[in-house]
Protein backbone atom coordinates (compact mmCIF):
# COMPACT_ATOMS: atom_id res chain seq x y z
CA UNK A 1 0.00 0.00 0.00
CA UNK A 2 2.82 2.37 0.88
CA UNK A 3 4.48 1.66 -2.45
CA UNK A 4 1.26 2.23 -4.41
CA UNK A 5 0.53 5.49 -2.59
CA UNK A 6 4.02 6.79 -3.33
CA UNK A 7 3.84 5.82 -6.98
CA UNK A 8 0.43 7.44 -7.41
CA UNK A 9 1.35 10.62 -5.55
CA UNK A 10 4.65 11.07 -7.32
CA UNK A 11 3.14 10.38 -10.74
CA UNK A 12 0.36 12.84 -10.08
CA UNK A 13 2.91 15.46 -9.18
CA UNK A 14 5.43 14.63 -11.92
CA UNK A 15 7.51 17.66 -12.57
CA UNK A 16 6.04 19.45 -9.56
CA UNK A 17 5.66 19.27 -5.82
CA UNK A 18 5.34 15.73 -4.39
CA UNK A 19 3.02 16.99 -1.65
CA UNK A 20 1.14 13.72 -1.13
CA UNK A 21 4.23 11.75 -0.24
CA UNK A 22 5.63 14.47 2.00
CA UNK A 23 2.32 14.90 3.82
CA UNK A 24 2.09 11.13 4.34
CA UNK A 25 5.52 11.09 6.00
CA UNK A 26 4.68 14.03 8.22
CA UNK A 27 1.49 12.38 9.43
CA UNK A 28 3.36 9.10 9.94
CA UNK A 29 5.87 10.90 12.13
CA UNK A 30 3.06 12.42 14.20
CA UNK A 31 1.25 9.14 14.83
CA UNK A 32 4.54 7.31 15.37
CA UNK A 33 5.31 9.75 18.18
CA UNK A 34 1.90 9.12 19.72
CA UNK A 35 2.30 5.34 19.51
CA UNK A 36 5.78 5.42 21.08
CA UNK A 37 4.53 7.58 23.95
CA UNK A 38 1.65 5.17 24.59
CA UNK A 39 3.93 2.15 24.70
CA UNK A 40 6.57 3.77 26.89
CA UNK A 41 3.97 5.10 29.34
CA UNK A 42 2.76 1.58 30.04
CA UNK A 43 -0.83 2.22 28.96
CA UNK A 44 -2.61 -0.41 26.92
CA UNK A 45 -2.41 0.61 23.25
CA UNK A 46 -5.41 -1.44 22.10
CA UNK A 47 -8.15 1.23 22.58
CA UNK A 48 -5.97 3.80 20.85
CA UNK A 49 -5.27 1.47 17.94
CA UNK A 50 -9.02 0.88 17.57
CA UNK A 51 -9.44 4.66 17.46
CA UNK A 52 -6.86 4.90 14.67
CA UNK A 53 -8.67 2.13 12.77
CA UNK A 54 -12.01 3.95 13.07
CA UNK A 55 -10.30 7.12 11.85
CA UNK A 56 -9.23 5.14 8.79
CA UNK A 57 -12.82 4.17 8.00
CA UNK A 58 -13.81 7.82 8.42
CA UNK A 59 -11.17 8.80 5.87
CA UNK A 60 -12.53 6.18 3.45
CA UNK A 61 -15.94 7.80 3.68
CA UNK A 62 -14.51 11.30 3.20
CA UNK A 63 -12.51 10.22 0.16
CA UNK A 64 -15.49 8.44 -1.38
CA UNK A 65 -17.59 11.59 -1.07
CA UNK A 66 -15.07 14.35 -1.68
CA UNK A 67 -12.46 13.06 -4.17
CA UNK A 68 -13.41 13.55 -7.81
CA UNK A 69 -12.49 11.11 -10.63
CA UNK A 70 -10.19 13.62 -12.35
CA UNK A 71 -7.88 13.46 -9.30
CA UNK A 72 -6.90 9.83 -9.88
CA UNK A 73 -7.88 8.94 -13.43
CA UNK A 74 -5.17 9.29 -16.05
CA UNK A 75 -5.34 11.67 -18.97
CA UNK A 76 -3.60 10.33 -22.01
CA UNK A 77 -2.47 13.67 -23.43
CA UNK A 78 -0.94 14.77 -20.14
CA UNK A 79 0.69 11.37 -19.67
CA UNK A 80 2.21 11.54 -23.14
CA UNK A 81 3.82 14.91 -22.42
CA UNK A 82 5.03 13.92 -18.96
CA UNK A 83 6.45 10.61 -20.13
CA UNK A 84 8.99 12.35 -22.31
CA UNK A 85 11.07 13.24 -19.25
CA UNK A 86 13.22 10.87 -17.22
CA UNK A 87 15.12 7.74 -18.21
CA UNK A 88 13.34 5.29 -20.53
CA UNK A 89 14.63 2.30 -18.57
CA UNK A 90 14.87 1.43 -14.89
CA UNK A 91 18.54 0.55 -15.35
CA UNK A 92 20.07 4.02 -15.57
CA UNK A 93 22.81 5.98 -13.81
CA UNK A 94 20.56 7.97 -11.48
CA UNK A 95 18.45 5.00 -10.38
CA UNK A 96 21.54 2.92 -9.63
CA UNK A 97 23.00 5.72 -7.51
CA UNK A 98 19.69 6.35 -5.75
CA UNK A 99 19.34 2.63 -5.00
CA UNK A 100 22.77 2.56 -3.35
CA UNK A 101 21.87 5.69 -1.39
CA UNK A 102 18.63 4.03 -0.27
CA UNK A 103 20.54 1.00 1.00
CA UNK A 104 22.82 3.29 2.98
CA UNK A 105 19.85 5.31 4.24
CA UNK A 106 18.21 2.13 5.53
CA UNK A 107 21.31 1.33 7.58
CA UNK A 108 21.59 4.88 8.89
CA UNK A 109 17.95 5.57 9.72
CA UNK A 110 16.87 2.22 11.09
CA UNK A 111 20.14 1.52 12.85
CA UNK A 112 19.47 4.68 14.83
CA UNK A 113 15.76 4.21 15.47
CA UNK A 114 16.26 0.57 16.39
CA UNK A 115 19.25 0.93 18.70
CA UNK A 116 19.24 4.49 20.09
CA UNK A 117 16.72 3.68 22.86
CA UNK A 118 18.90 0.69 23.79
CA UNK A 119 21.94 2.95 23.94
CA UNK A 120 20.07 5.38 26.18
CA UNK A 121 19.06 2.53 28.50
CA UNK A 122 22.32 0.59 28.59
CA UNK A 123 24.90 3.26 27.86
CA UNK A 124 23.45 6.25 29.70
CA UNK A 125 21.24 4.29 32.16
CA UNK A 126 18.07 6.18 31.31
CA UNK A 127 14.78 4.95 32.71
CA UNK A 128 12.33 3.45 30.18
CA UNK A 129 10.21 6.59 30.43
CA UNK A 130 13.15 8.93 29.83
CA UNK A 131 14.44 6.84 26.92
CA UNK A 132 10.98 6.80 25.34
CA UNK A 133 10.67 10.56 25.80
CA UNK A 134 13.96 11.25 24.02
CA UNK A 135 13.38 8.72 21.25
CA UNK A 136 9.93 10.15 20.52
CA UNK A 137 11.54 13.39 19.37
CA UNK A 138 12.74 11.57 16.27
CA UNK A 139 9.10 11.37 15.19
CA UNK A 140 8.61 15.04 16.06
CA UNK A 141 11.48 15.94 13.74
CA UNK A 142 9.95 13.88 10.94
CA UNK A 143 6.97 16.25 10.97
CA UNK A 144 8.96 18.69 8.81
CA UNK A 145 8.83 16.25 5.89
CA UNK A 146 6.57 18.60 3.90
CA UNK A 147 9.23 21.30 4.24
CA UNK A 148 11.97 18.78 3.43
CA UNK A 149 10.07 17.73 0.33
CA UNK A 150 9.72 21.37 -0.70
CA UNK A 151 13.50 21.73 -0.51
CA UNK A 152 13.82 18.66 -2.70
CA UNK A 153 11.53 20.20 -5.31
CA UNK A 154 13.23 23.58 -5.09
CA UNK A 155 16.90 22.65 -5.26
CA UNK A 156 19.12 20.19 -7.12
CA UNK A 157 19.08 16.55 -5.91
CA UNK A 158 22.86 16.69 -5.65
CA UNK A 159 22.72 19.67 -3.30
CA UNK A 160 19.82 18.42 -1.17
CA UNK A 161 21.01 14.84 -0.66
CA UNK A 162 24.72 15.59 -0.26
CA UNK A 163 24.03 18.36 2.28
CA UNK A 164 21.52 16.19 4.17
CA UNK A 165 23.88 13.22 4.37
CA UNK A 166 26.72 15.46 5.58
CA UNK A 167 24.39 16.73 8.30
CA UNK A 168 23.57 13.14 9.26
CA UNK A 169 27.28 12.42 9.65
CA UNK A 170 27.57 15.20 12.22
CA UNK A 171 24.33 14.32 13.98
CA UNK A 172 25.33 10.67 14.18
CA UNK A 173 28.42 11.74 16.11
CA UNK A 174 26.58 14.18 18.38
CA UNK A 175 23.85 11.68 19.30
CA UNK A 176 26.40 9.31 20.83
CA UNK A 177 28.76 11.89 22.36
CA UNK A 178 28.47 14.96 24.55
CA UNK A 179 26.16 15.69 27.46
CA UNK A 180 24.12 12.94 29.09
CA UNK A 181 21.30 15.38 29.95
CA UNK A 182 17.86 14.71 28.49
CA UNK A 183 17.36 18.08 26.77
CA UNK A 184 20.44 17.91 24.46
CA UNK A 185 19.61 14.30 23.60
CA UNK A 186 16.04 15.23 22.71
CA UNK A 187 17.22 18.12 20.51
CA UNK A 188 19.70 15.98 18.58
CA UNK A 189 17.12 13.18 18.17
CA UNK A 190 14.65 15.73 16.79
CA UNK A 191 17.26 17.06 14.35
CA UNK A 192 18.09 13.49 13.33
CA UNK A 193 14.43 12.85 12.52
CA UNK A 194 14.14 16.12 10.62
CA UNK A 195 17.13 15.38 8.40
CA UNK A 196 16.71 11.61 8.22
CA UNK A 197 12.99 11.00 7.74
CA UNK A 198 12.01 14.60 7.00
CA UNK A 199 14.53 15.22 4.23
CA UNK A 200 16.52 12.17 3.11
CA UNK A 201 13.71 9.61 3.21
CA UNK A 202 11.06 11.66 1.42
CA UNK A 203 13.41 12.97 -1.25
CA UNK A 204 14.93 9.58 -2.01
CA UNK A 205 11.39 8.33 -2.57
CA UNK A 206 10.57 11.25 -4.86
CA UNK A 207 13.85 11.19 -6.80
CA UNK A 208 13.50 7.48 -7.53
CA UNK A 209 10.25 8.22 -9.35
CA UNK A 210 11.56 11.36 -11.04
CA UNK A 211 14.61 9.50 -12.33
CA UNK A 212 12.46 7.55 -14.83
CA UNK A 213 9.51 8.18 -17.12
CA UNK A 214 6.08 8.12 -15.55
CA UNK A 215 5.25 4.75 -17.09
CA UNK A 216 8.00 3.27 -14.89
CA UNK A 217 7.00 5.08 -11.69
CA UNK A 218 5.65 1.96 -9.96
CA UNK A 219 8.82 0.01 -10.62
CA UNK A 220 10.96 2.93 -9.45
CA UNK A 221 8.93 3.20 -6.25
CA UNK A 222 9.40 -0.53 -5.75
CA UNK A 223 13.17 -0.11 -6.12
CA UNK A 224 13.14 2.49 -3.36
CA UNK A 225 11.04 0.45 -0.95
CA UNK A 226 12.98 -2.77 -1.57
CA UNK A 227 16.45 -1.26 -1.31
CA UNK A 228 15.68 0.82 1.79
CA UNK A 229 13.88 -1.83 3.82
CA UNK A 230 16.15 -4.69 2.78
CA UNK A 231 19.06 -2.96 4.46
CA UNK A 232 16.83 -1.76 7.29
CA UNK A 233 16.09 -5.39 8.17
CA UNK A 234 19.66 -5.91 9.33
CA UNK A 235 20.50 -2.35 10.42
CA UNK A 236 19.83 -2.84 14.12
CA UNK A 237 21.61 -6.21 14.20
CA UNK A 238 24.68 -4.71 12.50
CA UNK A 239 24.88 -1.71 14.80
CA UNK A 240 24.32 -3.85 17.87
CA UNK A 241 27.07 -6.21 16.73
CA UNK A 242 29.55 -3.39 16.27
CA UNK A 243 28.57 -1.88 19.62
CA UNK A 244 29.08 -5.18 21.44
CA UNK A 245 32.66 -5.39 20.18
CA UNK A 246 33.80 -1.78 19.97
CA UNK A 247 31.28 0.31 21.93
CA UNK A 248 28.38 2.55 21.01
CA UNK A 249 30.51 5.53 19.98
CA UNK A 250 32.48 3.50 17.44
CA UNK A 251 29.31 1.85 16.14
CA UNK A 252 27.78 5.27 15.48
CA UNK A 253 30.95 6.58 13.86
CA UNK A 254 31.06 3.63 11.47
CA UNK A 255 27.43 2.92 10.64
CA UNK A 256 26.11 6.47 10.76
CA UNK A 257 28.89 9.04 10.30
CA UNK A 258 31.16 7.14 7.92
CA UNK A 259 28.33 5.78 5.75
CA UNK A 260 26.73 9.24 5.63
CA UNK A 261 29.95 10.79 4.35
CA UNK A 262 30.20 8.10 1.67
CA UNK A 263 26.58 8.72 0.68
CA UNK A 264 27.12 12.48 0.53
CA UNK A 265 29.99 12.01 -1.90
CA UNK A 266 28.01 9.54 -3.99
CA UNK A 267 25.04 11.93 -4.22
CA UNK A 268 27.27 14.41 -6.05
CA UNK A 269 27.44 11.94 -8.94
CA UNK A 270 23.71 12.31 -9.72
CA UNK A 271 22.70 13.92 -13.03
CA UNK A 272 19.66 16.16 -12.41
CA UNK A 273 19.47 17.06 -16.11
CA UNK A 274 18.40 13.48 -16.84
CA UNK A 275 15.57 13.53 -14.28
CA UNK A 276 11.97 14.71 -14.57
CA UNK A 277 12.42 17.71 -12.28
Amino acid sequence: MDKSFRAFGSTLAAGGNGLLGHARDGVSGFFGKIRRNIVESGRKPVPTMIGFALAGFLMIAVIAVAVRPWFSETRRAADARTDLRGAPTILNRNTVILTILSVIAGLILFGFTGMYPTYLREGLHYTPKAAGFVASFYGAGALISIGGGWLGDRFSPRVVLSFAFFCMAGLGYLCFHGSDAIAPRAITACAYGAIGSGTIYVNLAAYHVKAVRSSLSSRASGMFVTSLYASAAGAGYLMGGIASHAGWAVAAEIQISLLSILAAGLALALRPAEMAL
